[in-house]
């Protein structure tokens, strides 16, 4: 009060508060703010490249150059087939249809569209928002999520040997809807082991809806990314959670 502080600049001065706090809890989010072994072994590359045209953000453009000089992307980043399908009877994803060096690149420039899309939506962290009243008013169809804690992964069916799985969390009342198909999975780690059963994962999702199911609501979203790697210690969110991270 001492500083004859009007209305405006008060005003101005909280949302510039809230801009930082968003900012560094986007940060926060990121692979490479938490330990080394961090990493997005899920990407939606159906999904992705319309949203990153929305939201104004390229791909690293070196990359995305270098990727369509050998014609393994088209014009807005959709991976175009080069190898056959291999002939084991193992689940395959997208980086088994190129050589191995062009699917490291492909599933880098993708990670990296992922880490810029976060910065540039400043997504909602469902776990501090962990009540009914705040995700309804807050989370509506459209509204970019992120998530890191216990999930559960429930095998679906197998189409052309590409699953499709149910993840699931549910604490209080509350549960995150998404379902996620192997073909977007990165190495086989993400295929038999980080999405599988139980498992601490990162979730960058977009909602679709929320919807009330009984006694529970449902934040039904289409995950855009998850990672494998993350440990709750490194995550150093402004934002207190309410969720906990055990799977529930």
């Amino acid at each position: 009060m001492s500083k004859n502080l009007s209305v405006d600049h008060l005003k101005h001065a909280k949302e510039k508060w809230l801009g930082e706090v968003a900012e560094r809890a986007s940060f926060a989010m990121l692979p490479g703010s938490n330990l080394a072994q961090a990493m997005w072994t899920y990407v939606n590359h159906e999904k992705l490249p319309r949203l990153l045209k929305q939201k104004g953000v390229n791909f690293e453009d070196w990359l995305y150059k270098y990727l369509r000089s050998i014609e393994a992307i088209d014009p807005d980043g959709v991976p175009i087939f080069q190898e056959p399908m291999p002939k084991s009877g193992r689940l395959v994803t997208i980086y088994d249809r190129f050589e191995w060096d062009t699917s490291q690149r492909l599933h880098h420039m993708y990670m990296g569209a992922v880490d810029q899309l976060i910065l540039e939506t400043n997504p909602v962290e469902l776990g501090a928002i962990w009540t009914k009243p705040e995700i309804r008013d807050l989370v509506k169809p459209g509204t970019f999520c992120y998530a890191i804690r216990g999930f559960r992964f429930r095998v679906g069916e197998t189409i052309n040997r590409e699953e499709s799985r149910l993840v699931y969390a549910r604490a209080k009342g509350i549960e995150i809807r998404l379902h996620a198909n192997t073909r977007h999975m990165y190495g086989s780690s993400a295929l038999y082991t980080n999405f599988c059963g139980s498992n601490f994962s990162a979730v960058f999702m977009v909602a679709k809806d929320v919807a009330t199911e009984g006694n529970l609501l449902v934040v039904n979203a289409t995950p855009l990314a998850m990672g494998a790697g993350f440990v709750p210690s490194e995550y150093h969110s402004p934002y207190q959670l309410k969720y906990g991270w055990a799977a529930a």
